[in-house]
């Protein structure tokens, strides 16, 4: 080993070995990124580059992330082990590059890191292991000082590590120097506003509606602060379209994009985005699921966005899906608060985790489970062969675990809002939160009718059409309010315009409910509009669109084979049609959403 050319040149300058070292583990995980996505999340863009323009993009990336500090601190760790291993290349060598990949702990605890390996929640395992990490580099580093200082021969390395440590100092200085001016800056009256929407939250698995498990205790503080409509209807029971139909203000036949997987077909329609944009805002999408991603939606206006990794081919991208747990949307949701809350900007933040499969983390996972040790089965939607059906105490189960999925998303709403408040200055404009849901599920209600156990989309009952819906806007917003007038997903919107300008006008199919907040005698809408877009199947019910109008007392519900009424204030499940022996109500009903469908023609 000692005549070897690199223990030589090793021997004769050791920093350029370790530099060495460093770069090809910045390589490697560069181009491991490229091909296999190793980060949860990436920016918009990189995805249109041909393969090797990719890897030399997540290479550019990841070095620009990987910092400085990481870098001197690859080098002092080297030396350390060196020294340490008696000059013993190959264990200096390997040692360092591993410890290398873990430098993104460190620089993520000192908030320098833009996305992170693994989730570092407070008091978690994966908190304790950074600051472990950052215990054994620093212990390295003083312990190859120490050691200079006793052999006087090592004395340049005394100097050298003393200026490494400054330098690894300086971007501290310059993220305290930028600190500072977005502390200074965000004290001025800008405008913020926070849109979270939850996917696949039932209404009545809220304790926010008197359920009575208690699945959302944050939305109820926050609702105590704020506005909660008590009779908010989705357009549409599927998570693409209806989150569309919240950004535009449109209905599914105006914006084109019916079922998870198309695009909008409309290229005229404004969003929500653009009009903020258009007013100087800064703009920002962070979603939990791969597909909600408003490029790939056509929805335009959005400075930044982050959504999670899509690790099957492009083949399967519509048939499969990534997400990601609420904890990580908040540290995006974090992260990206702490770069822009000095200014005006408009927020959207996604929460998946309610979805289908019914998978949330302990304690969550039997925070409401009364006994049952048994398994979910893994399928879900239609199941006709009579022994793959659940069983009551199955049904059961998987309705506790689908309440954990929300009490679990309630949590990390809750840490968001408040994060959100404590930093904004007190002598600024407080924030706006708007939060909603695209839709609700079905649970099991369905198994003995029409053999449909879980999931939503394929139709339009009010359990998967009546969501939450909550404005909170401190000090401009009355409190504890709860309106009942019927309000609809494509209101939304034109109502936060309306909330930063009550004079502007945002083109779409929705209407401004802003009266609502401030006059009790304002009315909302007689009644809300729901569909369903027919799509490929076996079934031809399936291939045909589904209609439905929702009035205070009744929902009615209009496909290809037949009409069914139900009186929702004494059949909440929607289990008895009573369309035949009602034929005058179907009729006034019908009538009333014929003229809706013909007003608006499909896109």
């Amino acid at each position: 080993m000692k005549n070897h050319f690199l223990t030589q040149s090793f021997n004769k300058n050791p920093v350029i070995l370790s530099i060495f070292s460093w770069l090809c583990t910045g390589m490697i995980i560069g181009i491991a990124d490229s091909l296999w996505r190793i980060s949860d999340t990436y920016e918009i863009g990189a995805e249109k580059f041909r393969p090797f323009f990719k890897i030399i993009y997540f290479i550019k990336e990841f070095f620009f992330y990987y910092g400085l500090g990481s870098f001197i601190l690859s080098i002092l760790l080297f030396l350390s082990l060196f020294y340490l291993s008696k000059k013993n290349i190959l264990i200096s060598s390997v040692i360092c590059t591993a410890a290398a990949i873990f430098f993104p702990f460190l620089y993520k605890f000192n908030k320098q890191l833009r996305f992170d390996f693994l989730p570092a929640e407070v008091n978690s395992h994966t908190f304790i292991l950074e600051i472990i990490v950052c215990g054994i580099l620093i212990f390295s580093i003083f312990l190859l000082l120490s050691y200079s200082i006793l052999n006087k021969k090592y004395a340049i390395s005394v100097g050298i590590g003393i200026f490494l440590l400054l330098l690894y100092a300086f971007p501290s200085f310059e993220k305290y120097e930028e600190e500072r001016y977005f502390s200074k800056e965000a004290e001025k009256p800008h405008k913020r506003v926070i849109l979270i929407t939850m996917d696949t939250t039932r209404y009545d698995h809220l304790s926010l509606f008197g359920y009575n498990r208690n699945t959302s205790p944050n939305l109820i503080e926050i609702a105590k602060e704020g506005v909660l409509f008590t009779n908010a209807y989705s357009q549409v029971p599927e998570t693409d379209p209806s989150h569309t139909t919240i950004l535009t203000g449109t209905y599914p036949q105006t914006h084109g994009l019916y079922e998870n997987g198309m695009r909008i077909s409309n290229q005229s329609l404004s969003s929500l985005a653009e009009w903020f944009k258009k007013k100087g805002f800064r703009t920002a999408a962070i979603t939990s699921r791969d597909r909600l991603n408003p490029e790939k939606l056509g929805i335009k206006g959005f400075d930044y966005i982050n959504f999670p990794k899509l690790p099957q081919s492009e083949k399967y991208k519509w048939k499969y899906s990534s997400s990601l747990p609420a904890d990580r949307t908040y540290e995006r949701a974090k992260r990206w608060i702490d770069n822009n809350y000095h200014t005006d900007f408009f927020l959207w933040v996604h929460f998946f985790d309610p979805h289908w499969e019914y998978n949330p983390p302990a304690p969550y996972n039997s925070k409401f489970n009364s006994g049952y040790k048994g398994k979910v089965k893994k399928y879900f939607g239609f199941v006709f062969d009579k022994r793959k059906q659940f069983t009551k105490d199955e049904i059961r189960y998987a309705e506790s675990l689908y309440d954990g999925e929300i009490a679990y998303m309630d949590h990390y709403i809750g840490k968001l809002t408040k994060y959100i408040e404590e930093k904004i200055p007190s002598s600024s404009t407080p924030p706006i939160f708007v939060i909603t849901a695209d839709h609700g599920e079905i649970l099991g209600e369905r198994q003995e009718s029409i053999h449909f156990v879980f999931c939503h989309s394929l139709f339009s009952y009010h359990s998967l059409i009546r969501i939450p819906l909550i404005f909170r806007w401190d000090g401009y917003l009355p409190k504890n309010l709860q309106i009942k007038n019927i309000v609809e997903s494509v209101d939304i919107a034109p109502t936060i315009v309306n909330l930063i300008d009550p004079s502007a006008k945002f083109e779409c199919d929705g209407n401004s409910f802003y009266s609502l907040f401030f006059n009790k005698n304002s009315y909302g809408k007689n009644c809300a509009f729901s569909m369903r877009a027919g799509r490929k199947s076996n079934f031809e019910h399936f291939t045909n669109d589904e209609f439905s109008i929702t009035t205070d007392h009744w929902h009615l519900i209009k496909s290809c084979d037949s009409i069914e009424l139900f009186n929702i204030e004494n059949d909440v499940f929607e289990m008895h049609n009573i369309a035949k022996s009602n034929p005058a109500q179907v009729s006034n009903i019908l009538s009333n959403l014929n003229l809706w469908i013909k007003k608006h023609p499909k896109a």
